[in-house]
């Protein structure tokens, strides 16, 4: 498997003299390679004097240098306002593909560094131009789901996610699942434009308004430096070797257009495409596979946004033929792409779960491992997430926000806490 990609340094000429003056100021900030060669030295001194530390890995020490490294450096000053340039899209973003803009999305901040946090980085000279907000935003409008109020504010770079204010319970919870749908739409839109986003968070249940909504989160886009050798956009594995999962690895390449396909998105499709092992794989990673960039120097890349880093805040099941399964992206210390077998349904069981769902060709279910809200958030960027890969792949399919009837028919499967699902046709 290839590395994940360096960052690639930009060219001297593409700088003028305060920008390099600039830099040169934060550069006497960071620790440099010096100190981290003398910190190597010492962690081979440490571990000849202590041998349980011969069998750390190198990787592990690098992440461990970056952590500590991350706290030591201070917080960039950013450039005045009035020496930051206004900078379009970079060309080629209309032509990505879903799976590449999947593979390619990540998380960007003003530290100048992808391997201290997260790995995309803002381009601190440039500012996109408004109109190439609103492009954005437009281009990540869905279809309305519940038929309540779900939408999207936007004020110069930032935007902020509504909607309707709700008492804590099964109609909130569909709310949340559809604003994480509307959150994942626009994080997909700038990773196939090129743009940089992040979260700025408002509480695990987000924020109540004074005009009777909830504001969920609040998103920052502008401009981004290219962050996967020198480009925008990547089509590799993740750098740190696979632990060999039982499903094919996925197509990180793909055909159509992410913004081809995201407009059209409706919950029920009728396709012509065949459900095989390599399109149920495909699906499966689209909600929640493993992608090449780092966070905080980790191999936690994910085709969706996660809550520090978190990694249990939901799952994904999968009911195929007569046995249940849990989809693993992670194993052995590894990114992996995986199903593993739980149990086979009891025949009533499965035939009700398939007549009830329509699901013949198979039943994805995402389920939330907590009570806050974040959970059905991320719940609805795997539901997006696999929604647009089934209409990529032709296949036919229907997305399901889980009624109460719904939820107590996939529980009597064995799945705990279900939300959502993709019944396969």
């Amino acid at each position: 498997m290839k590395t994940a990609p360096k960052l690639a340094e930009p060219a001297a000429s593409v700088f003028d003299n305060g920008e390099r003056a600039f830099l040169k100021r934060e550069s006497q900030h960071r620790p440099s390679r010096r100190l981290f060669l003398h910190g190597m030295a010492a962690l081979g001194l440490s571990s000849s004097l202590f041998p349980g530390m011969a069998g750390i890995s190198w990787a592990s020490v690098e992440e461990l240098f970056n952590r500590i490294r991350g706290r030591l450096i201070s917080s960039p000053k950013l450039p005045p306002e009035g020496e930051r340039r206004l900078s379009g899209l970079p060309e080629g973003g209309a032509g990505i593909s879903l799976e590449t803009a999947l593979n390619s999305r990540c998380t960007s901040d003003k530290d100048g560094d992808s391997k201290v946090f997260h790995w995309g980085m803002f381009d601190l000279f440039k500012k996109l131009r408004q109109e190439d907000v609103r492009h954005i935003v437009e281009s990540a409008r869905l279809p309305n789901m519940t038929g309540k109020g779900a939408d999207i504010l936007v004020s110069g770079s930032e935007l902020t996610f509504r909607v309707e204010g709700a008492p804590k319970g099964f109609n909130r919870d569909r709310l949340m699942v559809e604003s994480g749908m509307q959150q994942q739409a626009v994080c997909l839109a700038c990773a196939a434009l090129g743009a940089g986003m992040v979260f700025h968070g408002m509480g695990t249940e987000g924020t109540q308004t004074n005009d009777g909504y909830i504001a969920t989160v609040r998103m920052e886009i502008d401009a981004m430096q290219p962050s996967y050798g020198g480009s925008f956009w990547t089509t590799d594995a993740p750098g740190e070797p696979w632990s060999q999962g039982n499903l094919p690895d996925p197509d990180r390449k793909g055909g159509r257009p992410l913004l081809k396909v995201l407009p059209g998105i409706h919950p029920i499709h009728s396709g012509n495409g065949s459900v095989t092992d390599e399109s149920l794989g495909q699906v499966l990673w689209a909600a929640r596979g493993r992608t090449p960039h780092l966070y905080k120097s980790r191999h936690w890349g994910l085709t969706i946004p996660t809550t520090q880093g978190e990694q249990k805040i939901s799952g994904v099941f999968l009911l195929r033929n007569q046995g249940l399964f849990e989809y693993l992206n992670h194993a052995k210390g590894r990114p992996t792409h995986a199903i593993e077998h739980l149990r086979d349904l009891p025949a009533e069981v499965n035939r009700k779960v398939r007549h009830g769902f329509n699901a013949d060709a198979g039943l994805v279910v995402f389920v939330r491992n907590e009570e806050f809200a974040r959970a059905f958030w991320e719940v609805g960027y795997q539901l997006l997430n696999a929604t647009l890969q089934a209409a990529a792949l032709g296949l036919g399919y229907r997305t399901i926000l889980l009624d109460e009837a719904q939820r107590a028919l996939v529980e009597s499967a064995g799945i705990k806490a279900p939300v959502a699902a993709i019944a396969l046709q």
